[in-house]
């Protein structure tokens, strides 16, 4: 019995180191993997295929400029160095795709505001037109950012309606010669417009794009030369109520003719003397 002891003494103790050098070996080989591999070959055949192994990198290593270590340091420097490129890109494509919806919003914006700044212009242009009789509308396209009005003076509007009028006494086949002489009284553009109706169709134009637009000076020359008489009234009595609704602006009117309108406390005129002329 007391062999028998002594023989189970000595077998713990057998195993008791053989466990502590397993964990050693555990511990050593998790510093080359962290993981456990499962392996399917003889501890003979492992051993042949480390020692083959190991004369492979001798090889290359006297090959080589460089020890092993060095290689595997500055591997694992490249590796670093492309861990954190590739970090970098991945913020750099996450904040782009921000910027392009950033993007996309403020652009949806800034078409809703150029539509209603376009829808209000129009509206304006109307407006003004309309204290001389005149109809009309501004066609904007702003791909090809190209803006043409189009006027239908006090004269076309009675010349259409007179040939409408005679279309239907006429009867049903003179009608419709009625209506296709009346196309031609249909709005023309500034350049078939005589040179007082160009004028005052350009006193409304800029007038309809002021109220737009936020100006602390506004400065017209020789604004009202073409204009007739009825023109210029008018010309003057809009720019002179669109000046008042601006308290924060100030208009500068610049006229070769007499001014129509009178002094007032929100009104200077200043008149300069004729130049003097030389005369042979």
């Amino acid at each position: 019995r007391a062999t028998l002891e002594g023989q189970t003494a000595q077998l713990e103790q057998a195993h008791a180191e053989a466990s502590a050098k397993v964990e050693e070996t555990i511990s050593e080989a998790r510093k080359v993997c962290s993981e456990r591999v499962e392996v399917e070959h003889a501890p003979a055949r492992l051993d042949r295929m480390i020692s083959n192994c190991r004369a492979r990198l001798d090889e290359i290593e006297r090959s080589s400029s460089m020890s092993l270590a060095e290689v595997a340091e500055k591997a694992q420097l490249h590796i670093t160095a492309y861990r954190k490129a590739n970090e970098e890109l991945r913020s750099i494509t996450q904040l782009v795709k921000m910027l392009k919806t950033a993007h996309h919003l403020r652009m949806n914006k800034w078409t809703q505001f150029r539509d209603s700044m376009t829808m209000r212009t129009k509206m304006h242009f109307i407006t003004h037109l309309s204290q001389r009789g005149y109809t009309g509308k501004l066609e904007f396209d702003h791909t090809q950012r190209t803006l043409l009005p189009k006027i239908q003076t006090d004269q076309d509007l009675v010349s259409e309606n007179i040939v409408k009028g005679g279309g239907r006494k006429t009867g049903g086949s003179s009608q419709q010669d009625g209506t296709g002489s009346a196309d031609r009284f249909l709005r023309k553009d500034a350049k078939s417009l005589s040179g007082g109706e160009k004028s005052f169709t350009t006193i409304c134009l800029l007038l309809s794009l002021w109220e737009t637009m936020n100006c602390p000076v506004r400065a017209l020359d020789e604004f009202d030369v073409f204009m007739d008489a009825a023109n210029r009234a008018i010309a003057m009595s809009m720019m002179i109520d669109s000046a008042r609704s601006k308290n924060t602006t100030q208009f500068i009117l610049i006229t070769p003719l007499d001014m129509s309108v009178k002094p007032d406390a929100d009104i200077t005129i200043l008149r300069l003397q004729p130049p003097k002329r030389a005369h042979s």
